[in-house]
């Protein structure tokens, strides 16, 4: 398929043979043939093409998430690989890599090996994360070595705590032997034992038992004092961060040198805990929607660059596990859809001056980010100057424009129930999304 864009903004560097023809931050027009970026110039014209024009168009290479679930193996009732895979692509991903609180836990070679032998097909590239210790249970390592030997692309305790500061030792150890990332959603579990929500005023008077923000910065605190002993090759990624505090320490310690990086999921930018009001379960994440201040420290995380990673934090559940009263309901939603278009969705509130950094920051984020966490960006990037295939993305933020996208939204892929981005309208809009193998393109252009 050939696809002609008008007068786009490219976000990164083009291939080699092209960077000449269009300057950064200047627009161009360009070609895509069989997910191969051909040609750059003005007034570009093709037999055949598909061509895509808008008010503000902006084009980038294909997102990558680092958190998200597609249910198998185990819960094939809430999402498929096929299912998620689609969902991912309609929502600007072209690359994910999966967690592994499945059933059973990724933690074996064996199952690696099936699950992505499972995925080759995908229109979007699967990667897997594994175990980082042994059931999830944060006691005891898993077999680093031989997990990585069969494809892992990254080490994971998914949302479970590891709260022994002995096995976190050990793990920053043994983790420094493989290069790969250990990813870890910081949390004290003692502080966050049976909470619900935020801790504030709201969590009192909804009657839920909340969640401070020290528990997420003590154990963060834990881990970076941890590093700073070892002054080990380890690679630490924390997640999902919530809260303003664990912003500032994230970036003291990056100012100190110290090798870690950190994400941040696309509703912890979007939303709040107001959006909670009405026992929404939609909005029951891990961990909690907090604060409007703590969001938009979020924001200027993702901003200055502290924060280098945003993520769907995909968790779809079935009608059993979230369409039930709000203390019993299952923690997540199905957000990979939707997920840049909600974070896309927050710039909307900044000033003009800020609003191109914001787009320009969160393409990073979902781009440089986290294949740099995955430690493949100067492999796509040669993959791109060998003139190899790659995932595209192609959107129109909407900042020009007071009113919500005339697009008409995308047919809804994932199974997963609440899906709490599903009835908003964006201003922003993609307009195109280049896979393996497969183009979504919106309808009706």
């Amino acid at each position: 398929m050939k696809i002609l864009l008008q007068q786009a903004r490219f976000h990164g560097p083009l291939p080699g043979h092209l960077r000449s023809k269009a300057p950064k931050g200047e627009r161009a027009d360009f070609l895509i043939e069989e997910g191969v970026l051909t040609k750059v110039g003005t007034g570009l014209k093709t037999s055949g093409a598909k061509v895509i024009k808008s008010k503000d168009l902006h084009l980038s290479r294909g997102f990558t998430d680092l958190y998200a679930h597609f249910g198998t193996p185990g819960f094939e009732n809430r999402e498929t690989l096929e299912s998620g895979s689609l969902a991912a692509l309609a929502g600007g991903f072209t690359r994910v890599l999966l967690q592994p609180d499945t059933q059973p836990v990724l933690q074996s070679g064996g199952e690696i090996s099936a699950l992505l032998y499972q995925a080759a097909g995908l229109p979007v590239e699967v990667r897997i994360a594994a175990a980082l210790t042994e059931g999830l249970a944060g006691d005891a390592c898993s077999d680093m070595l031989d997990l990585q030997h069969h494809g892992a692309s990254a080490f994971s305790n998914a949302n479970a705590a590891v709260p022994d500061a002995g096995t976190m030792l050990r793990l920053l150890q043994y983790g420094g032997m493989t290069a790969l990332p250990l990813m870890v959603v910081p949390c004290e579990p003692a502080l966050g034992r049976g909470a619900q929500v935020h801790e504030s005023m709201l969590s009192v008077q909804w009657g839920l038992t909340g969640w401070p923000d020290v528990a997420e910065t003590m154990a963060i605190d834990r881990d970076l004092a941890l590093l700073r002993y070892l002054k080990s090759p380890a690679h630490l990624h924390f997640s999902k961060i919530s809260c303003a505090e664990s912003v500032e320490r994230v970036r003291q310690a990056l100012a100190q040198g110290q090798r870690l990086s950190c994400g941040v999921a696309a509703h912890h930018l979007a939303s709040t805990q107001d959006d909670v009001e009405g026992f929404r379960t939609a909005f029951k994440v891990y961990p909690p929607l907090r604060s409007s201040n703590d969001r938009l420290a979020l924001m200027q995380g993702v901003l200055d660059g502290t924060i280098t990673v945003v993520c769907s934090d995909h968790q779809p559940g079935d009608s059993e596990s979230k369409d039930v009263e709000f203390p019993a309901a299952a923690f997540g939603q199905a957000g990979i859809q939707h997920a840049f278009l909600a974070a896309l969705e927050a710039g909307y509130e900044l000033n003009p001056r800020l609003r191109s950094r914001w787009i320009s920051r969160l393409v990073q984020a979902l781009t440089d980010g986290p294949e740099r966490v995955l430690g493949i960006h100067h492999q796509v990037l040669d993959a791109m100057d060998r003139g190899q295939p790659n995932g595209w993305v192609v959107f129109d933020p909407g900042y020009g424009t007071s009113g919500s996208s005339k697009a008409p939204s995308a047919p809804l892929y994932s199974r997963g129930v609440a899906q709490a981005y599903h009835n908003t309208p964006f201003k922003g809009t993609l307009l195109a999304v280049i896979g393996r193998g497969r183009t979504m393109v919106a309808p009706e252009l």
